[in-house]
């Protein structure tokens, strides 16, 4: 999969459109629609800005998706993917409380 590729899949994943990739991320939407329909590779800039919106690391977007599937049981995935889906502050409720949890170690 190229990059392009995997960006567009995980823009498609949130339901955005372009314009709103291009917003969240404050990459032109020109540049975007280059990397989808001309095939242009996005600068490290660009991409680490993008991988910002998506709420996520550059190790993460690169990292092997089948070696992470493998590891992870069917309800670990799915929870996984609809946190994905949450925005930040979505995020900091579910990890509060998560926090608020003991687990012993």
């Amino acid at each position: 999969m190229t990059i392009a590729e995997k960006l567009d899949k995980l823009r498609i994943e949130r339901g955005w459109t372009i314009y709103k990739m291009s917003s969240e991320s404050g990459v032109n939407d020109r540049a975007i629609r280059n990397w989808f329909n001309k095939g242009n590779e996005p600068s490290l800039s660009a991409l680490t800005a993008v991988c910002q919106a998506f709420n996520i690391t550059l190790g993460e977007f690169f990292a092997d998706e089948d070696k992470k599937a493998e590891e992870m049981t069917d309800e670990t995935k799915e929870f996984v993917n609809k946190y994905k889906l949450l925005d930040k502050v979505q995020k900091n409720a579910v990890n509060t409380v998560i926090d608020s949890y003991k687990v012993d170690d």
